[in-house]
């Protein structure tokens, strides 16, 4: 740090206003060209080609509208404060500026200057002319404008009580920023009071207007200087990961940029600390503010790297400072607190990323947006969500009148999801946050405020505070996590599973236990079969805590083995039938299993190397009385493998203990006596299946097996057998799958209860049980294998379900659950944490991996084991618990854990293969997919039409098929983050179009299709394309040359089509649908399409004979 910058850091507020005003004073001249003015027309900026395709967008949007209430102490004249108007639009051209097409370019249209009206209002006898001025503020500041037509300046005059006025511009922002705000009210206050006093105007003419900065930056922009600038922006965006904040509704996918606002004032101590933490620091007391706030964003969203953006007055030239426009640019802040960093590391973080933006915002917005080009997403603005900014005194100043006080009102739209503005005044800081609300509630708003506000004072009082630790709560939030993280209180089990079994068979021994396709079996001849088999166990050496492998595909034989294994006090090892048989019997050796329960069907190679017992030799014999075991709360009752980060899969030890908890209050919450019992439509290798096995056989109901292999048919049929069942437990993919069915038509559904587990669900998946079944009850249940099946549970009724994420819940009987920060501390509410699972249901480990088990499960503040599940979640304001995904690579497919690194592991071992890398892929509801980039070992050469036969072959021996990727790409590199880690999200861009086999284009087979593909080329400037590749994802398109795009359509076609079907259809076969939706209409674009393209095909000459022909020797 140089003299000159400490000397700079150590002055004070005033000092540093003064100096900046000093040197836009003296800022150096860039020469400008001045564009004569004979009628023609100029191009717009790049800031206003961005902000005119947003029009275009969405037609008539209000919420690029920039709008003052300027409060007067008087009642101006009408006359002199309209010729004040008039002179002040006159000698700004940009204020007449309109924005026509021609050619299908967007052009700027200067119009001759003419005398401005001001409305006025008398609200002088209204009861409350406040808050009747706040009303029509609002109302004004949300009317839109015609951008081809103009005027794009509204101004307005409301007469209060007292002798009061208020004085309203709204204007369009595609002319005009904040900047030019405070210049046009000094200007209108200068031109009133001369005019007043009787003196003429006195503004001095322009050296430049807007329009010469428009041509000259388009020049400027094709320079070496420029070139730089795209590089930095570049390589300093490229591939950022997008802020997830939290919010209180679902995303729509257009948003409707309505909007509201929560007031903030930081006060006279907490300014002046962060200006003295900025002088130690040597930096500005907006840095400080800006890290503060990124700080909250960073804690909030649960993410290392946080992206805002912020304005900057863009005003290089001091020819430019006196001009009204919109110059100000937006530039991208991209921050990176990974590494546990103290605010105070934040703090020079974020003035390092300011500094070089700083030196960077010459390049416009918009073209780095063009630069990155980032993936076309209707629902977010490029680049970032939330942006911040600080005005300064000098840009508040009130012109008119220097003694009137702000009048705020409510402007109803936002930008962005946030917005936080603050504004300096004599001893503090004033403000507000604007928010979007499609997004926010008002009261989550208030609430971040506040703890935006509790973070600074922290983060000032300590700077060398961790960022972690920083609080965000209030002396009462902790009590009431508190009291949401506990379960209820269950009385303490005097028995176990086995025994409340063999209860059931007395009370009910010739009720139906199990039905299968093979038969059924009455609670005595399971009760006894099990006993049977459970002596042979024993006599074959099993004893408690031993392990037993079971390979039974569902039949009356597989309730009896399980019930065996218990009985002999062992922990059953379940495989299915869909498992290569390397991977079971790693499962088995992992275990410590030498006993292997089988069926006529397992298959032979699997029983080699153990001792195999066939349970379905006989059939089972009721009366035989159960082995006299004692079985311990803490000995393993199954071994459930799930996918494992270091390539093979992981056991997991679950106790007595713990599925006794679960099934006791599975039996005291769910309808189990509303039906006959529940259908298994779940393999046993997942933990769903306990939930349907052992609820109905405690109860006294029936488990119905169904078919082996029989999958979403066979639950479908179940579903319409006319049979009542208790619940049926199922995946939100198996929902899908059943909506799929009923195409339309009323979905099956046989029992009054759905029990959903096993992956996210979402509103959205049953609405076709809403519409027709609103009595339905829904059970969300959410719980890892590592700790039971669930531990917690939302219940709710179809009716009540809406589109966006179905909460998890609260836990269930003596069960915790903490959202916890990196450092095991409770976050508040609404805050991202890690899900940590504490109580009755917690498992042993992993069977084989203590480092593994170690590290997964900790010992909490009480001293008790809990488990860190990886689990992404946030405590809703109701105290229900929302699941937002893994905080690692994990996914879930169709109900089964993943882990993409085992799927690379098993990648890797084929020869060709160098290095791997897979990802989740969302093909459609309920249609996820794995897909897989690979970089080849050198020298080696693969056909891409063979990679998905030669790859899924290599992985059928290693992997379950769930497991195996549906699509496979050469890829040059793998691309990695800044930590040096597989930047996934890029990978999963790269590998989009990733399909099975070689794309091939697809020919259009109509006149309209075929017209619409030519346009594409022409727009898209590519030689050919197919009637379903895509305009964005495929050939290259962007938002400005689907603008183009409709325009061209517009002057072939004589119609009229909003900008964003282009962006809904996508490629030519679905946009000709959308613009021709019925019969009629599809015939007369045909029709017009066939004459258009017979039209294209000809030559000019060929033309001109057919008008003169048409027109009777009249030659055009």
């Amino acid at each position: 740090m140089n003299s000159l910058q400490n000397r700079i850091t150590a002055m004070t507020p005033e000092q540093k206003r003064s100096l900046r005003e000093h040197l836009i004073r003296v800022r150096p001249a860039q020469e400008i060209p001045v564009q004569p003015r004979d009628g023609r027309d100029f191009p717009l900026s790049h800031s206003q080609d961005r902000l005119w395709f947003l029009d275009q967008l969405v037609p008539g949007n209000p919420f690029y509208n920039i709008s003052i209430a300027q409060r007067l102490p008087f009642v101006p004249l009408r006359r002199y404060l309209e010729k004040a108007l008039s002179a002040v639009v006159a000698r700004h051209e940009a204020l007449r500026t309109v924005f026509p097409l021609v050619r299908g370019q967007p052009v700027q249209r200067i119009l001759p200057a003419t005398t401005v009206r001001c409305e006025i209002d008398d609200l002088s006898r209204e009861p409350d002319p406040e808050a009747r001025a706040a009303q029509i503020a609002s109302a004004a500041s949300q009317q839109p404008f015609a951008l081809a037509e103009g005027p794009l300046l509204h101004c307005r005059l409301l007469l209060l009580s007292g002798g009061e006025s208020l004085l309203l511009l709204v204007i369009h922002h595609i002319v005009a920023d904040g900047w030019s705000l405070e210049k046009l009210l000094a200007e209108i206050g200068q031109v009133y009071s001369e005019l007043l006093t009787g003196r003429l105007p006195s503004l001095p003419p322009l050296p430049v207007q807007y329009a010469d900065f428009a041509v000259w930056q388009r020049e400027a922009m094709s320079g070496e200087k420029m070139a730089q600038h795209r590089k930095y922006w570049v390589q300093r965006l490229e591939g950022m990961q997008q802020l997830e904040l939290p919010t209180d509704h679902p995303r729509p996918a257009r948003p409707s940029y309505r909007g509201a606002r929560a007031p903030i004032t930081i006060d006279a101590a907490a300014t002046e600390a962060a200006e003295a933490l900025a002088r130690r620091l040597h930096t500005t007391r907006f840095t400080v503010l800006f890290a503060a706030f990124a700080a909250l964003l960073h804690r909030l969203a649960g993410q290392d790297e946080v992206t805002i953006g912020t304005p900057m007055a863009a005003r290089p030239y001091s020819e430019l400072e006196d001009v009204v426009g919109f110059f100000a640019n937006t530039v991208v802040l991209r921050l990176d607190f990974s590494g546990g960093c103290s605010f105070e590391d934040a703090v020079e973080r974020t003035h390092a990323r300011l500094r070089e933006a700083q030196n960077h915002q010459d390049l416009p917005f918009s073209m780095v947006v063009a630069a990155l080009a980032p993936e076309q997403d209707l629902s977010r603005n490029p680049l970032f969500q939330v942006s911040f900014q600080v005005l300064s005194s000098s840009q508040v100043r009130r012109a008119i009148t220097d003694a009137a006080p702000a009048f705020n009102f409510a402007r109803g739209t936002s930008a962005f999801d946030l917005t936080l503005q603050l504004t300096e005044t004599a001893s503090c800081l004033v403000g507000e946050l604007e928010y979007a609300t499609d997004l926010f509630q008002q009261a989550s708003a208030e609430r971040l405020v506040e703890r935006f506000l509790r973070l600074l004072c922290a983060a000032l009082a300590d700077p060398e505070a961790s960022m972690a630790d920083l609080p965000l709560m209030d002396a009462a939030e902790p009590h009431q996590l508190e009291a949401w993280s506990r379960g209820p209180v269950m009385p303490s089990a005097e028995t176990d599973l086995c025994e409340l079994f063999e209860a059931q068979a007395r009370l009910s021994p010739d009720a139906v236990a199990c039905q299968a396709p093979d038969g059924n079996l009455s609670y005595a001849e399971l009760d006894g079969g099990a006993n049977s088999l459970a002596h042979q166990l024993i006599a074959h050496g099993v004893a408690p805590g031993d392990c037993v492998g079971i390979a039974i595909e569902p039949c009356t034989y597989l309730p009896m083995a399980l019930l065996a294994v218990l009985k002999a006090g062992a922990a059953y090892v379940p495989l299915g039938p869909e498992l290569p048989v390397q991977r079971a019997r790693d499962m088995l050796v992992d275990a410590g299993a030498t006993v292997l329960l089988v069926s006529k069907s397992t298959q032979s190679d699997l029983q080699s190397g153990l001792t195999s017992i066939a349970v379905d030799r006989e059939p089972p014999q009721p009366g035989v009385p159960p082995p006299k075991v004692r079985r311990d709360a803490e000995s393993p009752v199954y071994i459930l493998f799930t996918s494992g980060s270091t390539g093979r899969p992981k056991g997991v030890s679950v106790p007595h203990r713990a599925l006794l908890n679960y099934l006791r209050w599975c039996m005291s919450v769910y309808p189990v006596d509303d039906g006959d019992g529940a259908p298994l439509c779940t393999s046993i290798t997942a933990d769903m299946s306990v939930t349907t096995l052992f609820v109905p056989l405690l109860c006294g109901k029936t488990v119905f097996l169904l078919p082996a292999g029989g999958g979403l048919e066979a639950l479908e049929e179940a579903l319409h057998s006319g049979r009542r069942y208790s619940f049926v437990k199922l995946t939100p993919s198996h929902l899908e799958g059943l909506r799929q069915l009923a195409r339309g038509r009323a979905p099956a559904c046989a029992t009054g209860c759905f029990i959903v587990g096993g992956e996210a669900l979402h509103g959205e998946t049953l609405e076709p049980w809403r519409a027709h079944m609103p009595g339905l009850l829904i059970v969300n249940e959410y719980g890892p294998t590592e700790t039971t099946v669930g531990c917690c549970a939302h219940f709710l009724r179809a009716g009540d379900i809406r589109p966006g994420p179905v909460p998890i819940g609260r836990p269930i009987a003596l069960t915790r659950l903490n959202v916890c920060n990196r450092s095991g501390a409770p976050v508040p509410v609404g805050v991202v944490g890690e899900l940590r699972i504490g109580g009755a249901g917690v498992a042993l480990g992993y069977v084989g991996q203590a480092g593994l088990t170690a590290e997964r499960f900790v010992r909490g503040p009480d001293g008790s084991l809990v488990y860190r599940s990886g689990d992404r979640v946030r405590y809703r304001r109701d105290g229900t618990l929302e699941y937002l995904g893994r905080a690692d690579n994990q996914v879930k497919l169709r109900g089964h854990r993943v882990e993409p690194d085992e799927v690379e592991a098993a990648l890797r071992t084929h020869p060709a293969v160098a290095e791997a890398a897979v990802v989740l892929h969302r093909a459609g509801p309920g249609d996820d997919r794995l897909h897989a980039a690979l970089l080849l070992s050198p020298g080696c050469d693969l056909d891409q039409a063979d990679l998905t036969g030669t790859f899924r072959s290599h992985l059928q021996d290693k992997l379950p098929p769930f497991m195996i990727p549906s699509a496979f790409k050469v890829v040059e590199e793998i691309p990695l983050t800044a930590n040096g880690k597989a930047d996934r999200d890029r990978i999963a861009g790269m590998l989009a179009d990733a399909a099975p086999r070689e794309r091939r284009r697809v020919t259009p087979q109509t006149a309209l299709e075929t017209l619409l593909v030519r346009c594409f080329c022409d727009v898209l400037k590519v030689p050919e394309a197919g009637a379903t590749d895509d305009f964005f994802a495929d050939l290259g398109g962007h938002s400005l040359l689907a603008t183009r795009l409709v325009s061209q359509l517009r002057e072939l076609l004589q119609i009229e089509i909003p900008l964003r079907r282009v962006f809904e259809a996508r490629c030519a076969r679905e946009l000709s649908r959308a613009i021709a939706p019925d019969d009629s209409a599809r015939q007369r674009l045909e029709a017009a399409a066939a004459i258009v393209l017979q039209v294209l095909e000809m030559s000019d000459a060929d033309v001109r004979q057919q008008l003169h022909e048409q027109g009777d020797g009249a030659c055009v």
